[in-house]
């Protein structure tokens, strides 16, 4: 997940104007946490298109993992 926080720290950059701010960085990484670590919905969901689409490396080490699919 850490390249997932790094893309919403670099857009907070760019909407910045390039620059960006200890207080973004703590904004960013609490709201990554409150609303896709503390929701099962939605890490459901993140971890269904990460299986579905783009990261090969992801569902190779969670294939077996039945738990993931309970939603």
């Amino acid at each position: 997940m850490y390249f997932l926080i790094h893309e919403l720290l670099l857009a907070q950059w760019l909407k910045n104007e390039k620059t960006l701010e200890m207080e973004d960085v703590i904004d960013t990484v609490y709201r990554y946490s409150r609303e896709l670590e503390h929701s099962d919905p939605n890490l459901n969901l993140m971890e269904k298109l990460m299986r579905r689409d783009l990261l090969s490396w992801f569902k190779k080490e969670n294939d077996g993992d039945k738990e993931m699919d309970r939603h």
